[in-house]
């Protein structure tokens, strides 16, 4: 998919959550890592779930309150994967997934709780 589209979708996407959801603290999922490196992910919300894929960097927000599950997986083990997720300005996690790992989840069980898939 052409970055154009990938950020159209992932845009569309948040806003769609944002209007079903209603005004709240939005989580910003902030992808960087191997510059142009590319990914496949999903996200869910208590209402929906959302593929992506493209290449680095990317930036996803969603209402905070909605926000369910990610997972995040690169295409090129020799590639570096980092992420920040964000409730505001507050930095809920951060992670990397360097070289020999295969991307990044997290879950919000009790809080969230970020794990590198090997």
């Amino acid at each position: 998919m052409p970055n154009f589209q990938r950020l159209f979708s992932a845009a569309f996407c948040s806003a769609a959550c944002f209007l079903i959801v209603g005004c709240s603290t939005m989580t910003t999922l902030r992808l960087s890592g191997t510059p142009g490196a590319s990914f496949t992910g999903h996200y869910r919300t208590q209402t929906s779930s959302f593929d992506l894929s493209g290449a680095l960097p990317l930036v996803v927000e969603v209402p905070s309150s909605s926000l369910q599950e990610w997972e995040f997986r690169k295409s090129d083990p020799r590639s570096t994967l980092w992420l920040e997720m964000l409730h505001g300005s507050t930095r809920i996690l951060e992670g990397t997934a360097g070289p020999g790992t295969l991307g990044l989840k997290a879950q919000k069980e009790g809080g969230w709780h970020l794990q590198i898939i090997q």
